[in-house]
């Protein structure tokens, strides 16, 4: 078990500039709007920032928030990331999912998305405690992500960046796949060949499939591709020999990789995920029945 922990006390309060520090949202899940104050930022991306906020229920919410840029191209293409995530996380019931709660629409500020708040730790800071972690750690962890990635996909949902900073874990071990701001529905399904019109390259370099640095077409098993640099993060401490600035040299011969810490079926088990071809690379409710996370051992 992981130490419990109180996200709370780390939080330092910071100027809210040019933001409302009270906002209200509409409850997916009743019709209410729901008062909130916020309480401190805890995260930031490309796109947004992350508060903490407590509503007048007495609860505490996360609101990301989408950033505001006087670039009209920015801010098409930031709204229209928001769109795409907010339309991804209202189709989604999964415990393994970060649980949407309202939209806040405001004249005063940019669009939130106002989701479940989940204390806890995300797996690149686990892995920085630990290094190396435990392959049973690594068994469980690696089998609530299948379960959250095979559910993502049997909506059609390609998540396209899975990645230890997206992964929370509570102090109970129960993992949730966070931020799908860079999400895509896949038409007709998510394992139909997909292909952007644009030449923008989505996710983050270290956990891309090759087939996405390459800007072929691809499907919904590009994150299966991430969840194997997952497992070999875990294992090994950083994902690919902590390349995160170029290409991995990798990619071609990832048969080859094999971390002498972890048993023969959780080595198979990553390499199936990273083989290079994605039209034979499993997808993920086939991993559902590998023997690294389906047997008892």
């Amino acid at each position: 078990m992981l130490p419990k922990y109180n996200i709370i006390e780390q939080i330092k309060e910071k100027p809210f500039t040019n933001l409302p520090e009270e906002g209200q949202y509409n409850s997916i899940f009743e019709p209410e709007i729901i008062q909130y104050k916020k309480k401190g930022i805890i995260g930031k991306g490309s796109f947004g920032i992350v508060f903490l906020a407590i509503n007048h229920r007495h609860e505490l919410i996360a609101v990301k928030q989408k950033k505001e840029s006087k670039d009209v191209a920015s801010t098409i293409i930031s709204n229209l990331l928001f769109s795409e995530e907010l339309e991804s996380l209202s189709e989604l019931n999964h415990p393994n999912i970060v649980r949407l709660l309202g939209v806040e629409f405001s004249f005063r500020g940019p669009i939130s998305i106002v989701m479940e708040y989940l204390e806890g730790k995300n797996l690149e800071n686990i892995i920085k405690t630990y290094i190396c972690l435990p392959e049973m750690q690594i068994r469980n962890y690696t089998k609530q992500l299948v379960d959250a990635i095979s559910y993502l996909h049997s909506k059609n949902i390609i998540h396209r960046d899975i990645k230890s900073t997206n992964v929370m874990i509570s102090s109970e071990n129960v993992i949730k796949l966070i931020d799908f701001g860079m999400a895509k529905k896949g038409y007709p399904s998510a394992y139909t060949t997909q292909s952007d019109s644009s030449s923008a390259i989505v996710g983050t370099l270290a956990y891309m499939a090759p087939e996405i640095l390459s800007s072929e077409s691809y499907n919904a098993t590009v994150d299966v591709y991430s969840l194997g640099v997952l497992v070999f993060e875990m294992g090994y401490g950083e994902p690919f020999l902590g390349s995160k600035k170029s290409p991995i040299p990798l990619f071609k011969s990832t048969n080859l990789i094999n971390l002498p810490n972890l048993t023969p079926m959780a080595n198979n088990f990553m390499q199936n995920c990273l083989i290079e071809n994605f039209k034979i690379r499993p997808r993920a409710n086939t991993l559902k029945n590998h023997p690294f996370i389906s047997s008892n051992y």
